[in-house]
Order: C-alpha cells, then sequence, then structure tokens
C-alpha cells in the first residue's frame, strides 16, 4: 500500500469559466469570476448534464462523502425528490452502460463507503452501479419502488428516519420542476405525487409515518390538485408554496427555506427552468436555495425580487453557456445587489413649487361572484357575455366553485353551456337570464348543472370506411331524432343535418366517405319535452394505405384547427393556448387536439387545466390516446426511413472535470480530477484532443423502419365511464451503417451528436411521432491506429399486447436483430468501443419539445455496442494482426402505459425482454479478419544485445552504462508490440507486470548532477547508457518513452522524475514543440496529455506495472556523416529514491536519414 503523504494540495482558482490548477502555495481563493457591484458570479458546469453533476457534487463535498447517490439523468423521475438526501450529493448518470468518465472521477475524489443507486434496474442498471462502486471500493444499495412515488417514500425514509416537522409533496411528472427547488428545505423530505387523483397508498402511509404538523403542496393548483393536497394531509393543516409560474413557485419555496436558516445564504444559485437537468443535483448544495430562471430571455420579476430580498453576494449558474447565457447570470447578480434609495429630503428646496395631489378615479368595473354547483366529477362553465366577455369555470373536483370576476359596467347576458361527462348530459339552470354590474359594486350568479334526463352513453359499436353504427341507452317511453352534420359542428335542432334512421336505441348510418369526419347530435323526446342534443364526433375508417385514424371522440374533446388557434407557447409542463374568438370555451378537464404549428413542431394532446378569465387563454398538460378519444383505430403499414450518408455532427467535447469545481481544501491529487482534455476547434463529427495526429473518426448514417398499430375501444370492455383497453401491434428498428478511424494514444473518450431521425406516423386526428436522436461514443485505449472499424447492425424489437384494467398487462415481443462486422485496417493495435444508438420517443405530439409529451414508447436504444480487443498479448508478434471483436444490441425501453390510458394505475411503466437488456449478435465475436488466430507466431529472435536499439545508418564505436545490472534489461510492454532496452531507476523486474503492482526500489545509489539541474530537485538511484556511433546520414534520432510510477498521484510535486536523451551533450528529450525537458511533471494528464498514456488501470497492450508514460517519443538533431557522436541517456528519482521511474529505448530506435 502506498504510504507517501502527499507533498501538495491542489489548489483550484476559477477564472470566468475555467480553472487553472496549481500547486497550492497561498490560501485557496473563493469562487469568483466577473463582479457587478457586490455580487459575484460563478459557474458550476460541465460538458453535459452528467459533469455538470459532478461539479456540483465535488463543490457539495469538498472534503468527501460517506455516500454517493446515482440517478438516471435523462429522466428525472426519481432524482426528484433526491434533494431530501443531506448525507451525500447526487450524481447523474445514464439507465445503463459506462458510467461517464467525469462522474467516475468525482466518485474517486469523494471516497465514498457505498454508492446508492435511486430507483430500479431501469433508472439504473446493476452493472453500471456495481462499476461505480468497484471504482472506489465501496459497497452498493439500491432505494427502489414499484413507482416513482415509492422510490420518493423509500428516500424519505433513509432521509428522516424518525419523522418530520413538515412534509412536501410535489408533482412526479418529468416536466414538473417543483420539487427541484424544493431541495433548499430543510425540516422534512419532499414526496412525489400524481397531479390529481387519489393520493398513492405508498405515499399516504408515509405521511402517516412521519406525523408532520403540516403537509404543504409545492407548486400551484394545476400542478397538485386542491383535492389531493387535502387528502394527503389526512386532517392536518395544509400549506401551498407556490406562484403563477415554474419561477415564481421555485422563488417561494427559496423564501420559505431562508426563514428555516438562523442566517441568510451568502450565495444563491441558479438554474434553467424549463429544461431543468442541471438542478437535479442541487439539492446536495446547502449554502443557498436554487432559483429557476429562463436560458437566456431575461429574469422574471418573481426572481428579480427574490434576489434582493436575498442581497447574497454570490450567484451561481448551474451549467454552463448554453443553459444559463452570461447576460442572465449577469442580470442575476445586478438584482442580487440591493437597490440604493435616497430618502427625502426633510424639507423642500424652497424653489420646488407645490405638488398637486393626484386626481382621484372614478371606479368603472365592478365584481361578479358566480357560484357554479354540479356533481362531483363534472366540470361546467359559466358564460357572461356583453360589453365583453368573461368565463367561471368549475373543475371536475367537488359540487361547487366560487369565481369572482372583475368586469366593466354594463349587463351581461348569463349562457350555460350544455356538457357531457361519463356518457351524460348536463345542462345549467339559473334563476336568472342577466347580471347588471355596477362600478365598485358587487353581484353576485348562481347555476346549477343537472342531467337532462334524455338518453345516455351514445357511442359507435362499429366503423368501417362507410358506415357508423351507433348505440345508446334511454328512459322507456322515450322517442329519437338522430342528425348527422359534416365535420365537427354539432345540430342544434332537429332541423339541421341529415336525419338517420333509428332503430330503437341503435343506427347504422351509411353511404359515408372513407377517411371523413362526421358529428351525430342525438335528440331524446321524453314525457312531451325534447332535450339534446347528445354528440359524438367520428372519423370513418381511411382507404387503404392511408396512416389517418379512424376514431369516436370523446363528447368533450376539441379537434382544432389552424385557424382555431391565435397563439400557442410550451411551458415546461405543457402548453398555453389561446383560442381563436370563434372558439367556444371548453371546460376544464376537457381534451384538447392541437396541429402541428411552428410552435407546435409534433402538435400536441393535452388536457384544459386552468381557462383564463376572459375564457380565450388555456392551460394545458400532457395527456394520452384514451382521454381524448372512446375509439381509435390506427394502421401505419411498414415505413422506412432510408439511411442518411454520414454527415458532420455536433461535437460532445470530453470533459474536463476541473470545469466548474471549486477544491479549495480538498486534498485530492490533480491527477485523480483529471480526465481526457476537452476537444477544441475541431471540425464537426471529429473528436480530436491535445491537437496533433491524435483523432477519432465515426459518424454512422441512421435509418429507422418498422410498423405502427394501435387500437383504443373503451365500450366493448367494462363500459363508458372506465377508459380500460388498449392494444398495441408494433416493430421499430434503428439502421446504423459507419467505420471509425482511430488514431490516438492513451486512454480516450468522446462522442457526437448525429442528425435526429424524425417520422410522423400520422397527424390526424392527433399527431403521432417517432424520433431517434442517435449518438455515438468512442473509447479507445493504448497506442491505437486503426480503420474501416466498426459494425454495421439493424436492431430494434417488435412487440404486441394488450393493457386492461380487467384483464391486466399481456404482451409478447421479440429483438430484431442483424449484424455484419467491417473488416479493419489495422496499424497498430489496442482496445476499442464503440456505441451508436441514442434516445427513441414515440407517441402523441413527439417533436413538440418542453411540452412535458406522454411518450407511448420511450428509452435508449442502441444498435451497436461493440469492442475490439487485441487477442494475441503485447508480447506476441501478432499483437497487431489479429482483434477479437464483440457486439450486442442494448436496449432500455418501456411502454408507458398513460399514453393510451391517462386514468391508469396498474402499472406505470410496461417493460419486457424485447425491450430491454443486452443481446450479443449471432455469430459474435469474431476474429478479425477470420481466421487470424490460428496463424503461427513468427520467430523473432531476440538478439541479446544493446546492439538491436541500433537502426539504420548508424555504427556503434563503444558503449557504457552507469548503475548496477539489474537497473537493464530488453523487455515487452511499455511500447505496444515491440521490444525495448528498458533502464529504471529501481530493480528491473519490478517494471514488468500490471499496474497493481508496485514498482519501488530504494538503492542508495547516488544522483546525477545534470538530471538534479534539470528536475530543481536532487536526484538519486541514477542510470544511464552511453553509447559512441559513427552516422551515416546527417540527421540522428532517438526513439524513446518514459514512464514511472510517480504518477498520477504526485504531479506539480516535488517528486518530479526526470530523464534526458543528449547527444555530444546537446539536451534533445525536449516535450515536443517546447523547450521544457521530459519529466513527471511535464507530460501527464493535465499538461501536454496528448502525449500520456495512463496505465492506471492498464492501458492496451502495455504490460508493465509504472501507473503512466510517455506516447513514444522522438528527439532529433543534426550530425555530420562520418564523424563519431556520443548519444546519452539518463534518468533518475527526485526528491526520494521510491517510486521508480524508467526509460524504454525501441528496438532500432537510434538511427539517421
Amino acid at each position: 500500500m502506498r504510504n507517501r503523504v502527499l507533498g501538495l494540495l491542489i489548489a483550484a482558482t476559477m477564472t470566468g469559466t475555467t480553472f487553472t490548477v496549481s500547486p497550492a502555495t497561498a490560501a485557496p481563493s473563493a469562487l469568483n469570476a466577473t463582479t457587478d457591484a457586490a455580487a459575484t458570479t460563478a459557474r458550476l458546469a460541465g460538458a453535459d448534464r452528467y459533469a455538470t453533476a459532478a461539479a456540483i457534487a465535488v463543490a457539495a463535498f469538498p472534503k468527501g462523502a460517506g455516500v454517493v447517490y446515482l440517478a438516471r439523468g435523462d429522466v428525472p423521475a426519481d432524482a426528484l425528490a433526491a434533494g431530501s438526501l443531506s448525507d451525500g450529493p447526487v450524481l447523474l448518470v445514464p439507465s445503463c452502460g459506462p458510467a461517464p468518465i467525469t462522474t467516475l472521477a468525482a466518485v474517486k475524489a469523494l471516497r465514498p463507503t457505498q454508492v446508492v443507486a435511486l430507483g430500479g434496474q431501469g433508472a439504473v442498471c446493476d452493472n453500471l452501479l456495481t462499476s461505480v462502486a468497484a471504482s472506489v471500493g465501496a459497497s452498493t444499495h439500491r432505494l427502489a419502488g414499484q413507482d416513482r412515488y415509492q422510490t420518493s417514500v423509500l428516500i424519505a425514509q433513509r432521509a428522516f428516519p424518525s419523522g418530520s416537522r413538515s412534509v412536501y409533496i410535489a408533482s412526479g411528472a418529468d416536466t414538473a420542476p417543483d420539487a427541484v427547488a424544493g431541495g433548499a428545505l430543510t425540516d422534512g423530505p419532499i414526496l412525489t405525487v400524481p397531479s390529481a387523483g387519489p393520493v398513492p397508498a405508498t405515499v399516504a402511509a408515509e405521511i402517516a409515518r412521519l406525523r408532520p404538523e403540516k403537509v404543504i403542496a409545492l407548486g400551484g393548483p394545476a400542478t397538485i390538485s386542491e383535492a389531493l393536497l387535502t387528502a394527503a394531509a389526512a386532517g392536518k393543516p395544509t400549506a401551498r408554496l407556490a406562484g403563477a409560474d415554474r419561477y415564481a413557485s421555485a422563488a417561494a419555496i427559496a423564501a420559505a427555506a431562508i426563514a428555516q436558516r438562523a442566517t441568510t445564504p451568502a450565495k444563491a444559485y441558479i438554474a434553467r427552468g424549463d429544461v431543468f437537468a442541471d438542478a437535479l443535483a442541487a439539492g446536495s448544495l446547502t449554502d443557498g436555495p436554487v432559483l429557476l430562471v429562463p436560458s437566456c430571455a431575461g429574469l422574471p420579476d418573481s426572481v428579480q425580487q427574490s434576489l434582493r430580498a436575498m442581497n447574497a453576494g454570490s450567484v451561481i449558474a448551474l451549467g454552463g453557456e448554453g443553459a444559463i447565457c452570461t447576460d442572465t447570470l449577469t442580470a442575476a447578480a445586478r438584482a442580487a445587489t440591493a437597490p440604493q434609495v435616497t430618502p427625502p429630503s426633510a424639507t423642500p428646496p424652497a424653489t420646488t413649487p407645490p405638488v398637486a395631489p393626484p386626481p382621484v378615479s372614478t371606479p368603472t368595473t365592478g365584481t361578479v361572484r358566480v357560484k357554479v354547483n354540479a356533481p362531483d366529477g363534472v366540470a361546467a362553465n359559466v358564460e357572461l357575455r356583453g360589453g365583453t366577455y368573461r368565463v367561471a369555470a368549475k373543475s371536475p373536483e367537488g359540487t361547487s366553485s366560487d369565481v369572482a370576476l372583475t368586469m366593466p359596467a354594463g349587463t351581461y347576458q348569463i349562457q350555460l353551456p350544455s356538457v357531457t361527462v361519463n356518457g351524460t348530459r348536463y345542462v345549467g339552470t339559473t334563476s336568472q337570464a342577466n347580471v347588471t354590474v355596477a362600478a365598485n359594486q358587487s353581484s353576485n350568479v348562481e347555476a346549477t348543472y343537472v342531467a337532462d334526463g334524455g338518453a345516455r352513453d351514445l357511442h359507435a359499436t362499429a366503423l368501417t370506411a362507410d358506415s357508423v353504427t351507433l348505440t345508446w341507452t334511454a328512459p322507456k317511453g322515450t322517442a329519437f331524432s338522430l342528425r348527422r352534420t359534416s365535420g365537427d359542428d354539432a345540430a342544434t335542432d332537429r332541423s339541421q343535418g341529415v336525419e338517420v334512421a333509428v332503430d330503437g336505441t341503435t343506427a347504422t348510418d351509411t353511404g359515408l366517405s372513407a377517411g371523413t369526419q362526421y358529428t351525430y347530435s342525438l335528440f331524446t323526446l321524453n314525457q312531451g319535452v325534447w332535450t339534446g342534443p347528445l354528440s359524438v364526433v367520428a372519423g370513418t375508417a381511411p382507404t387503404a394505405g392511408s396512416t389517418d385514424a379512424a376514431y369516436v371522440a370523446t363528447p368533450t374533446t376539441v379537434l382544432t384547427e389552424g385557424g382555431d388557434i391565435t397563439s400557442a407557447k410550451t411551458t415546461g409542463t405543457g402548453v398555453q393556448v389561446v383560442l381563436s374568438s370563434t372558439m367556444a370555451t371548453p371546460p376544464l378537464g376537457s381534451a384538447i387536439i392541437l396541429p402541428i404549428s411552428q410552435a407546435l413542431p409534433g402538435g400536441f394532446l393535452g388536457t384544459v387545466t386552468a381557462i383564463s378569465a376572459d375564457g380565450r387563454t388555456l392551460d394545458l398538460t400532457a395527456t394520452g390516446l384514451g382521454d381524448a378519444f372512446d375509439y381509435y383505430d390506427l394502421n401505419v403499414a411498414e415505413f422506412t426511413v432510408a439511411p442518411a450518408p454520414a454527415s458532420p455532427a455536433s461535437l460532445l467535447k470530453p470533459t474536463d472535470l476541473l470545469a466548474g469545481l471549486d477544491l479549495a481544501d480538498t486534498e485530492v491529487a490533480a491527477a485523480d480530477l483529471a480526465v481526457s482534455p476537452a476537444a477544441k476547434g475541431q471540425p464537426k463529427g471529429q473528436c480530436e484532443f491535445g491537437g496533433g495526429s491524435s483523432s477519432v473518426e465515426f459518424a454512422p448514417s441512421v435509418g429507422m423502419g418498422g410498423h405502427f398499430k394501435t387500437k383504443i375501444d373503451k365500450h366493448n370492455n367494462i363500459g363508458p365511464d372506465l377508459p380500460v383497453g388498449a392494444s398495441v401491434d408494433m416493430s421499430v428498428y434503428a439502421d446504423m451503417k459507419g467505420a471509425a478511424k482511430v488514431e490516438v494514444s492513451g486512454a480516450y473518450a468522446c462522442g457526437v451528436n448525429l442528425p435526429q431521425v424524425f417520422k410522423p406516423l400520422t397527424v390526424s386526428p392527433v399527431p403521432i411521432s417517432m424520433r431517434l436522436a442517435p449518438t455515438a461514443e468512442v473509447s479507445a485505449g493504448g497506442a491505437l491506429s486503426v480503420s474501416n472499424i466498426g459494425v454495421s447492425a439493424k436492431a430494434g424489437f417488435a412487440a404486441k399486447g394488450t393493457m386492461s384494467v380487467k384483464e391486466g398487462v399481456s404482451f409478447s415481443g421479440s429483438p430484431i436483430m442483424e449484424v455484419a462486422a467491417l473488416e479493419p485496417e489495422v496499424k497498430a493495435n489496442g482496445s476499442l468501443a464503440l456505441k451508436a444508438g441514442g434516445e427513441l420517443i414515440i407517441g402523441p405530439g413527439v417533436g413538440t419539445s418542453d411540452a412535458g409529451v406522454i411518450a407511448g414508447v420511450s428509452g435508449k436504444l442502441n444498435p451497436i455496442d461493440a469492442s475490439f480487443e487485441p487477442y494475441f498479448a503485447a508480447t506476441d508478434s501478432r499483437y497487431n494482426a489479429c482483434i477479437d471483436a464483440k457486439a450486442e444490441f442494448s436496449r432500455s425501453l418501456s411502454l408507458v402505459a398513460t399514453a393510451w390510458i391517462p386514468v391508469w394505475e396498474h402499472t406505470e411503466e410496461i417493460s419486457f425482454e424485447a425491450l430491454k437488456g443486452s443481446t450479443p449478435y449471432f455469430g459474435s465475436p469474431w476474429e478479425l479478419p477470420k481466421g487470424c488466430k490460428s496463424k503461427g507466431a513468427e520467430e523473432t529472435p531476440d538478439p541479446g544485445t544493446q546492439d538491436s536499439l541500433l537502426g539504420d545508418g548508424v555504427t556503434k564505436v563503444d558503449d557504457k552504462s552507469v548503475g548496477g545490472g539489474d537497473q537493464w534489461g530488453h523487455l515487452d510492454g511499455f511500447v505496444p508490440g515491440k521490444k525495448a532496452w528498458v533502464l529504471s531507476t529501481g530493480h528491473i523486474s519490478n517494471a514488468l507486470g500490471s499496474p497493481d503492482k508496485f514498482a519501488s526500489t530504494e538503492l542508495n545509489r547516488p544522483g546525477d548532477s545534470e538530471l538534479s539541474a534539470l528536475a530543481g530537485f536532487p536526484t538519486h538511484d541514477a542510470a544511464s547508457y552511453e553509447v559512441t556511433l559513427i552516422p551515416e546520414g546527417d540527421n540522428l534520432h532517438v526513439r524513446y518513452v518514459f514512464a514511472s510510477e510517480e504518477y498520477p498521484e504526485f504531479v506539480g510535486s516535488a517528486f518530479n522524475d526526470v530523464m534526458s536523451v543528449r547527444v555530444d551533450g546537446k539536451l534533445c528529450s525536449n516535450v515536443p514543440g517546447t523547450d521544457e525537458p521530459v519529466a513527471v511533471n511535464t507530460i501527464n494528464a493535465i499538461y501536454n496529455s496528448k502525449f500520456y498514456v495512463d496505465n492506471a488501470n492498464g492501458a492496451a497492450g502495455y504490460a508493465t506495472s509504472m501507473d503512466g508514460l510517455t506516447t513514444p517519443l522522438t528527439c532529433s538533431v543534426p550530425v555530420t556523416p562520418g564523424k563519431a557522436v556520443t548519444v546519452k541517456i539518463a534518468l533518475a528519482d527526485t526528491s526520494d529514491e521510491s517510486y521508480d521511474s524508467a526509460v524504454a529505448l525501441i528496438d532500432g530506435g537510434i538511427w539517421t536519414d
């Protein structure tokens, strides 16, 4: 075990968004970047959400943490409630596959003894959890419930095992950010719940266990309904922390969090509120609240007021410039500085004329208090029409609502639109036809909605291309008139439209046109009084080959067209839409289908959650097909999207974790945190690091195909009041082709975004689309030079089954898999992994981002998940001649039942073998080229003398060495596939093996004065080799590798082991392109990293115990042909005699040309 005390602390000082790392020679500075008045600004940021979470984690726990929590970064369900956890940070990770480099670096810095996954296998798979824990030797644990709500319960039990003063409930929807801001609240846990409906049983039981004094909702009634809050409290007092929007709600939560503190926080954190991935890990930041802000569109008033109230000294952005632009960060810093107000003078100047009092305005408006009564479950509107138009809306919850409307003085007609709920038509009654509004006065209106007593449950039992069959129920002795109209405008009396013959309580309408929309209006004659109409909208089955659906819409569903909408915008949790003046205001809870538009490129399917007083502006949240349709039948035949040619792709830069971390007082070595340097200025679609020739090119083409069938049929199951039945028959595959070209040395990881594939499946009556957001990832190790490597793969799944509350879930499926391995061209072998695939989403509204669209299918699909390793050992002459290739199809997908059945409570996600796991392709593993494993090894004689050092154009005259014979040897393992003469500061036998072996020998031999001068410190255990030779050419070259056990712990320290190559006394072993001598401090993972090979975990192709080494380097010196020159290679330990270093001189590595 290594026991040397760290002689150096690493201090990090932020300058803008970049950290510089240097030896700690003074007290580390606080976070600072730019200053505006008294407030400073800074960032905690990485290249992606995973790196940003890593930056936050290390900043929140600078001295390490006993536990680290892992949460899925692309689906925030389990991370929403994690702000309650105070004993360790939350790191975001992919669902499965390798952990991001930045995540592993953060875990290494935090040194936890336990790593805990939040959520089940579908959230964080066991392989990823185990690999992260194994990187630091930690134990593992999992907090996973049957659904996201129960997972939040398990988090609460861990965070508050003995109860809590308060309980906070927040929406568990993936698009609801209120729980994120709640991480700053300290007196109770956050439990996630649905926005409405019953409280999950596990949540109710947990609230009872916690015994809180109060239950508090985070967010407004549209996010957590009043009925659900009351039910969750179970008789305890309730409260709500909410504002007009997500930004104001976060500000209200921040104010409450500050009130719980003894002192005002010195810091305020701001995070993007519409895409809040960067805020998910912020719960571990305890020195200030988190406020949500727009990315770059000005600060909302609520945020400005909150920052002024805090008067924080520092404002820190979570995420990079793409998340929160500099203008927003600067504006926040200005707002955080309380404005200075000069008190008025006690006596006005004599020259100031008297100021007249302001005129008294005469009120021109009054108030109308509207009480709307209707049965529980029935939403209803009361409309007031006159000089202006106002709507008082009752929600489905409860039996009455009271709404106060401010209106201009005048007389208004009271209108009570009928509403149909669960097959029953309700009509409103009131004792007055008009209401008069007097200025500065209050008037009252009361309306009551009751069933009209006519026919009920009008629905279709058969739907073909040219006919519709309807049935209904009604009291005995009733008669009917059924009228058909084209489009979605219902007949309002029995003279409109076309009469359809009725047979008892059924009717079949024939001779219709295929793929056409019709409205059926049923009037009922009961005891001499006509009531109705009870209406349904039906779309006949389309012609063969059409991608339109046959459907019957629920009575309150609004099918809009372009002219029906004045404007629409996404809100992060849904859509806000402004209706044209010709559109009737739908009741709360109604489904609305919005067409594809510039603002909504995927259209939108939502339910009305809020209505403005003028009835024009509606807030919508995403819903599923079952909320809008009683019957829906879509059949999209086989389709293909041809693979697009490989095109330039957005570059995802390898991340340096040091960018965005405050490491003051953190006792962690620099190399523990350093990862692949960020690429700069490359062509898109390439990943290069550090310049030079090291690069990766991998941008496969992406195509797709499949078929899609789905059917919803409420009325052929258990009744009209429950949307209970749905079937799905679909197949989807991605077709990916493309070869990689890799020229790297050392450890390398990179990724590129590929062009998205978007396929509209249908646009009528509701847009349903499929989108794949593909990426390509590459990781490599060793000195690797290979081209045309990879596989062409077509992979996906076929699934078929049904969902029914009565019968449960029944699904089956199988993976779709085809693959062909490419024949690579190998110059230098090494370790390579290629992954290509991405996020797949299918469902209504897909393509409209930032609107909380409910996907019918979602998750990751990776057709290419391949690895390539040398088959033979590095000591075998066939090392570069044979590759062991493996490829599998990995996926983590699920069917989301609520996309079909919004009230579904049986389960939230449906998954089975075809949708998850990893399956090797047929024939994997392969040997490339075919048959290479059976080829015999070529005999490579070992010359056994130093003469093998000499290459072309040189003749040896004499040589000598300094040091013991046990410091010199002819070895494999320092250069993949090649032998080298190795000179060591310790026993040469210790230089062989794996990095697990510790090479450290104290030989008590003297140092070297020239090397001491280069290192700047005394040297020990020096060794050297000196050869005199006659050159034939006029340029002499020496090819060498420097390796050391000092890596990575003692980079930047006094233990700067050093080496030299001199030709006739002239030093030529400098870092290429510089005048710095090659040493531990000049080539490492931080400095000149393109020349560094990280061998701490065993780089492919290397077989040395040294934890780090350089790539093969060449020094060149002009010489005179025929004139003898002396080449001297030397190295030594620096500052002490432990931790060996070595120089490897490659066979044939001294030559002239």
